[in-house]
């Protein structure tokens, strides 16, 4: 009877031992989701960054230096000259900041308001200066020389002999520079001869002073 007794409890025991383990089964705790973040709207811009395009080479490039002094330097079968005469939109005096004046090698070695470069009449005009040249050649490099207020030349354009259509070799907004006096250069390519630069200014946004040009020089070659 005892052994009875003791074997009945033994089974219950196993019995309450398998039911606590299956209730431990049930009552496990479920594992967390993971969460999927959308990308930021930076992060895709970094991936993917946008590619411009480089623009093509220009006919004309131009560069700026702060001297006056001509460029004696000549390539092989190269012309250098200045302009034989010179006429103007307008001109402050005459003979004092005449067109005149822009003819021939520089004169003004010193940034000023010198009679001895053109000036238009009025300081805050549109203006253009034009100059001639003894011999057409095909232009490689024009070499402007600005004595006062430069930055203000908005068009250059070059012209065959004996014709009213030209190139427009250089193109620009009007600014104001801490250079002066400044050389501005025109490197210049595939065009054919020419004997005429007109120089166009625009000087509205000096608020004083006029934009005045010494002399200019063109380079090419027959």
């Amino acid at each position: 009877m005892k052994s009875k007794t003791i074997l009945l409890g033994l089974s219950f025991l196993l019995a309450a031992s398998m039911a606590c383990s299956f209730g431990a089964r049930k009552v496990s705790p479920t594992a967390s989701p993971i969460a999927i973040m959308p990308a930021t709207e930076a992060a895709l811009s970094t991936a993917n960054p946008v590619q411009t395009d480089t623009p093509e080479s220009a006919v004309v490039q131009a560069t700026t230096a702060g001297s006056t002094v001509p460029t004696s330097a000549t390539r092989a079968g190269e012309i250098r000259q200045w302009a034989v005469s010179a006429t103007a939109s307008s001109e402050y005096g005459n003979p004092d900041w005449a067109a005149a004046h822009a003819a021939g090698a520089p004169d003004v070695t010193a940034c000023a308001d010198d009679s001895a470069a053109w000036a238009s009449a009025d300081s805050s005009s549109v203006a253009w200066l034009e100059l001639t040249y003894a011999t057409p050649v095909k232009p490689s490099e024009i070499n402007i020389y600005q004595t006062y207020n430069p930055g203000q030349i908005v068009k250059v354009e070059l012209f065959p002999p004996d014709s009213q259509t030209g190139y427009v070799a250089y193109s620009a907004k009007p600014a104001k520079v801490d250079t002066c006096p400044q050389k501005l250069t025109l490197s210049v390519n595939d065009l054919g001869p020419v004997n005429r630069i007109r120089i166009t200014v625009d000087q509205s946004v000096l608020g004083e002073g006029w934009a005045e040009i010494d002399a200019v020089e063109l380079v090419g070659v027959k």
